[in-house]
Parts: C-alpha cells; sequence; structure tokens
C-alpha cells in the first residue's frame, strides 16, 4: 500500500464516523494553520540553531500537515462528499482561523518573548573582562564574525546621496534615501549593550561628512562616543566642540560677546520673563528689572551668567531683592 493511500485510509476514518467530526477537523487544521503561520514568521532578528528548531517544528511541519490534509480533502471530495457539511465546514473553518489569530497574538505577545530569552541562554559568553575594551581586539575571540568595510560602503552611499545604517548577514547593505533621511524622526530602542551608541555613531557621522551640523546630547556619557565624532569632524574639516557637563567647572557662556540687550533678551527667554497678556505680568515686573540690571554688566564680555547675577545682587536694593528673588533664585540655580 503506498503512502498516499495510508494518507487517504487516515483521513477516512477521521471523517467517516460522523459529520461533527469531519468539523471539529476543519476548525483544527484551520486554527494550526494560522498558527504556525505565525511560529513560521517569529525570531527573524534572533537566528540561531534553537529558533530555527522551533520555526521548523512547529511552523514548517503544522504547515506541511495542514496543507497536506487540505489537498486530501479536495482530490476526495467526491468519495466523502455524504459526510460534508459545507455550511459547517465553512463555518467550521471560518471559526479556526479567528480562534487561530487568538493564539497567534497570544504567542508572540507570551511565548516569543519567553523563548527568545531561552536561546539567548545557549549563546556562547564572550569570556570578556568587565573594562572598557577594543573592538579590534574584541573581533578576534569570535570565529564567525562578518567583514565589514564601512569606509567603502559609506563612500558608495555618498555617491547615491544616501545614508548607510550597516549591513545584513548576507553582506548587503542597508541604506535609505538621505533625502527621507533629513526629512525624519528616527529612534534608535533596545537593551542596553546592544549597540545604541554605535548605530547613532555610524549614521551621524556620515551626516558630518555630508556637511550637516549634529548636536549630540548624551546624558549616559558613552566613553568612546566624543573621539569617534572628533575624528569624523576632523575628516569633514569642520570644528569639533566638546563640553562634559559632569566637570564642576563652567565649560561654556552663552553670554560671550553678547550685548546687554542681547542677554537681556536671552533673560527674558530663559527664565521665561516675557509678556503673556495675562495678570501675571505685573508680578514678573521686577524680576524684568532684576533682569535687566543683571544685563548692564555684560560691559565686560568674559564675564558669565553666575558673575552679572552676583553683581546684581550685591548692588540691589531691598525692594528689587525682595521684588525679584525668583529671578536670583534661578540664576543661582
Amino acid at each position: 500500500m503506498s503512502a498516499n493511500s495510508n494518507l487517504e485510509l487516515i483521513y477516512a476514518m477521521i471523517l467517516i464516523p460522523g459529520e461533527w467530526v469531519g468539523i471539529f477537523v476543519f476548525f483544527v487544521l484551520a486554527c494550526v494553520f494560522v498558527v504556525g503561520v505565525r511560529i513560521l514568521l517569529m525570531f527573524r532578528e534572533h537566528v540561531n540553531w534553537v529558533t530555527i528548531g522551533i520555526r521548523f517544528c512547529f511552523g514548517v511541519l503544522p504547515l506541511l500537515a495542514c496543507l497536506t490534509l487540505f489537498a486530501l480533502v479536495l482530490s476526495s471530495w467526491g468519495e466523502f462528499e455524504r459526510n460534508w457539511n459545507l455550511f459547517g465546514m465553512v463555518t467550521a473553518i471560518v471559526c479556526g482561523l479567528g480562534a487561530g489569530l487568538i493564539f497567534a497574538y497570544l504567542t508572540g505577545r507570551f511565548v516569543e518573548p519567553n523563548l527568545i530569552e531561552l536561546s539567548h541562554s545557549f549563546a556562547r559568553p564572550a569570556g570578556l573582562p568587565e573594562q572598557v575594551t577594543d573592538i579590534r581586539e574584541v573581533a578576534q575571540q569570535f570565529d564567525d564574525v562578518p567583514k565589514m568595510d564601512f569606509e567603502n560602503m559609506f563612500a558608495q552611499a555618498r555617491k547615491r546621496d544616501e545614508i548607510c545604517l550597516g549591513q545584513r548577514d548576507s553582506g548587503e547593505p542597508v541604506v535609505v534615501d538621505r533625502k527621507i533621511w533629513n526629512t525624519s524622526h528616527v529612534q534608535i530602542m533596545g537593551p542596553p549593550g546592544t549597540g545604541k551608541g554605535i548605530q547613532a555613531g555610524i549614521t551621524l557621522t556620515q551626516s558630518l561628512l555630508y556637511g550637516d551640523a549634529v548636536f549630540v546630547f548624551d546624558p549616559k556619557y558613552d566613553e568612546w562616543g566624543p573621539s569617534v565624532y572628533r575624528s569624523a569632524c576632523e575628516r569633514a574639516s569642520v570644528s569639533f566642540e566638546f563640553v562634559n557637563l559632569r566637570e564642576p567647572f563652567p565649560q561654556i557662556n552663552p553670554i560671550l560677546n553678547a550685548s546687554a540687550q542681547d542677554v537681556e533678551e536671552m533673560l527674558y527667554a530663559g527664565f521665561e520673563l516675557g509678556r503673556r497678556g495675562d495678570t501675571a505680568d505685573f508680578y514678573r515686573l521686577d524680576d524684568r528689572k532684576a533682569a535687566r540690571v543683571a544685563a548692564s554688566f555684560v560691559v565686560d564680555s568674559k564675564l558669565s551668567l553666575a558673575e552679572i547675577g552676583s553683581k546684581a545682587k550685591s548692588l540691589a536694593d531691598d525692594e528689587l531683592m525682595t521684588g525679584g528673588k525668583a529671578f536670583f533664585a534661578a540664576i543661582d540655580e
């Protein structure tokens, strides 16, 4: 007896006992089909032997089984037609697809994250010390590090007016048109240590080479970031300014070489002292007067905000100190 005959015999044993058994089989097949497709699409960003095995066992095999049984249904239509209820079969398939979508959502929401975490437990540890390392030395400890020539990829992308985002496993560069890049917002997300800072450096250094102005605010402070951007600025022949707010001493003076009127406007804007057309404008009059007094000390352009604030406090009378206390408190901060 051939393999096809065996499958048809099994199929007949399922459907011949009764109509409801066949309807239930169609429901299960439709449900398994949807869940199998969902599992087949899982782990696309986490490819390893564990995830490949899960996708094959719970995705490919169930899909093949469903397609095989559906093919048998179509090929055996005339033989088992007496046991079929067309309306019941269609209803079972629709309900099975709906149930499959629910199970597919639950699989992606709860099962997939746990399986990804399980697959990571099989990853080979790097065995690196808990300290800053050199990528040129780290790469030598792995056998399957893909070869990447970023300089060449950047150069090819610039010829096509594109931004290179990285490289696929196949070696093909991932690029985006520069017009889209300049008119879009980009958010790089991921757990700590997954390369968000490196990805930012890859794209922003290319922006520098295009002549764009780049401002980087890094509250966590990437230790290698400043050297990467400094090197890119040198190659682009543009200035590089590094301000480390972790240091206790001032490193930037926003009022350097500014006129008294400019400083006054800066203080109004920075401390929100401008007129708004409401009753609170009356109570900001003394704060505005204190800002005006402080701005008058910028004759010596080397003074900082803290220094002109101190001078203004030393010369202010009791009335101004009382009325402008909000301004003096803000400039002290």
